[in-house]
């Protein structure tokens, strides 16, 4: 009865006081159980909106009229992502606009003391996790019950659909009431303000040795490309981040500890920061000069600038100033990730070298428009291993950012952009001997483009197996080199493993479908000269008089000294009809 009562009177303290914040929880929580597949998109906006409904209505809870302007907020952003071209899940705008949300939501109030700025958002975003750690156990006890249920009494309940929203619902549910039941204690409690021991050993033993350790072999490395006159590593930039973000979490967290040790490193951190940072933008210029701007790389300078200003402000007392730190990053997230989007900047910039690598290779005419001289059908033996290698950089720019810019679309056109994306590996590969040393082909049995008029005669045939497995032979990288001589002459023995029966076939076959059709197997070609011979190449007669059908065979032009060409790698084989 007690417990009953204590639970009322908590409930009703909640409701008096966060009145608006548990009607945001009820009605996206409200939305799980109704979830389908029809309509998941506009259910997702208002759960996963609720971060964001939650975070406001705590921030503006004591202004005036915050109540209004936190619903008008709410059925403003809705509606916005509601009539947005991209879903919410997978719209940078919402990832950025949380995020944002994220960090002002645990540096609120954003006190002008660093000292309490920190404590505060310590201990609320400690708070966060312990509410979302807590609203997974009762997830977990929830399944739990229902799974005991079903044994207990034969019942099926845990459907591939009631898994799911049992999830969604307890997190989203109960991580909020539990963060809200959280601060109403701390609220009516007077905070100690000294960290735990074990929090005191993470920074003094472990956080800051390594801190340390990282700037002595950043330190290291910088002599040593200074010795030998080298550029710094690309991937350089993966390893300094990290360890300056590192040094600047455990300056701040200094400041909560009693007994904070390694001050004399400290006090000279953000100095020795400077040669780091130089590296480390020397390395993010160096991948993006030779590879272009990628989504993850637009992130990279986000973060690695708005690290930079907060090591120049940690060199002045006066400019160490912790919400603003906040409010930057805010600000660059906004500008980034909302303003505009790092898909979108990938995109133009990828359109710049893109172009950059069409004028290399003089592939645009007088109207700035793609030649038609590569669809010449020799073009591509015509071209150097220096040109071949720009192709296959077009090819790796053109499938991921050009097909899916509009801006390059409606400049070059789309059918120009498909052939260009697979020119490398359709046309140059084929054409060149001195290009690429290895050309995998696949010949399917089932392809749209070829009719299926000519039957299988079966009259020699008395039995039809069913295999449906996959046979692949030894890589020749790992063969010997009397197995590399035998190379186009070779036998296989398979066994089925259901039916026990064997079956031979030789490699000399596939010699003899090149010759019908006027090819030489030890020649390269191209793509579409091979293709045509798929309808042979996927029945292949055994030494027993059988008929092996496969579903896709693979071949790899290989070369070894003189021995060179089409080698058999494996397919997947269907039936076997057996004489």
């Amino acid at each position: 009865m007690n417990i009953m009562h204590s639970l009322i009177e908590s409930t009703k303290d909640l409701l008096k006081k966060y009145p608006l914040a548990i009607v945001f929880i009820l009605i996206s929580t409200s939305c799980i159980p109704f979830i389908q597949d029809n309509n998941i998109s506009a259910y997702a906006i208002l759960i996963l909106l609720l971060p964001i409904y939650f975070s406001t209505t705590l921030m503006l809870q004591k202004i005036k009229y915050a109540h209004w302007i936190t619903i008008s907020y709410a059925i403003a952003i809705t509606f916005a992502f509601y009539f947005a071209e991209r879903d919410i899940y997978d719209n940078y705008a919402y990832w950025g606009l949380l995020l944002i949300h994220f960090l002002l939501f645990i540096t609120y109030p954003l006190t002008k003391d660093n000292r309490h700025f920190i404590y505060y958002t310590i201990s609320r975003f400690v708070q966060l996790i312990l509410s979302i750690a807590i609203a997974c156990i009762i997830c977990l006890f929830v399944l739990l019950i229902f799974t005991s249920v079903e044994y207990l009494f034969n019942l099926s309940i845990l459907t591939f659909n009631v898994i799911p929203k049992t999830i969604l619902f307890t997190t989203f549910f109960f991580t909020p009431i539990l963060f809200l039941i959280f601060e109403q204690r701390l609220a009516n409690n007077v905070p100690n303000e000294r960290f735990h021991y074990v929090i005191e050993l993470v920074i003094n033993f472990i956080f800051s040795p390594v801190v340390i350790i990282y700037t002595f072999l950043v330190y290291l490395y910088l002599a040593k490309i200074l010795l030998h006159f080298e550029l710094p590593k690309g991937g350089v930039a993966y390893i300094i981040m990290p360890y300056i973000a590192l040094g600047l979490l455990c300056h701040a967290l200094r400041l909560l500890l009693t007994k904070p040790k390694w001050t004399w490193f400290y006090r000279y951190f953000s100095y020795l920061s400077i040669a780091p940072l130089i590296l480390l933008w020397l390395g993010i210029s160096e991948r993006i000069t030779t590879y272009g701007l990628t989504e993850m790389r637009v992130f990279l300078v986000m973060i690695a600038s708005i690290i930079t200003v907060f090591v120049i402000c940690s060199m002045h007392p006066r400019w160490l100033q912790y919400r603003w730190f906040t409010l930057l990053t805010c600000t660059v997230i906004f500008a980034g990730m909302i303003v505009t989007s790092p898909y979108h900047l990938t995109q133009q910039n990828q359109l710049v070298r893109f172009e950059r690598v069409l004028t290399e290779l003089n592939l645009l005419d007088q109207q700035g428009k793609i030649s038609s001289k590569i669809f010449e059908k020799n073009f591509a033996k015509k071209l150097s291993r220096e040109q071949a290698e720009k192709y296959k950089l077009l090819d790796e720019i053109i499938v991921p950012y050009i097909k899916t810019n509009p801006q390059a679309i409606a400049k070059y056109g789309k059918e120009n952009l498909d052939y260009l994306s697979g020119f490398y590996y359709n046309q140059i590969i084929y054409n060149n001997n001195y290009q690429d040393k290895y050309a995998t082909i696949s010949f399917y049995a089932y392809d749209t483009n070829r009719n299926y008029k000519q039957a299988i005669d079966i009259q020699s045939y008395q039995k039809l197996y069913l295999i449906n497995g996959y046979s692949d032979t030894k890589s020749q990288d790992e063969a010997s080199e009397q197995d590399k001589s035998q190379l186009f002459q070779r036998h296989f023995a398979l066994i089925d493993e259901d039916s026990g029966y064997q079956y031979n076939f030789s490699e000399s076959y596939f010699a003899e479908v090149f010759k019908s059709a006027g090819l030489d197997i030890h020649q390269k070609y191209q793509q579409e000269e091979l293709l045509p011979l798929a309808e042979k190449l996927t029945k292949v007669p055994t030494e027993e008089g059988g008929l092996l059908i496969f579903r896709d065979i693979d071949f790899k032009y290989e070369e070894h000294g003189e021995i060179k060409g089409y080698v058999y790698q494996g397919g997947y084989i269907e039936f076997y009809l057996a004489p």
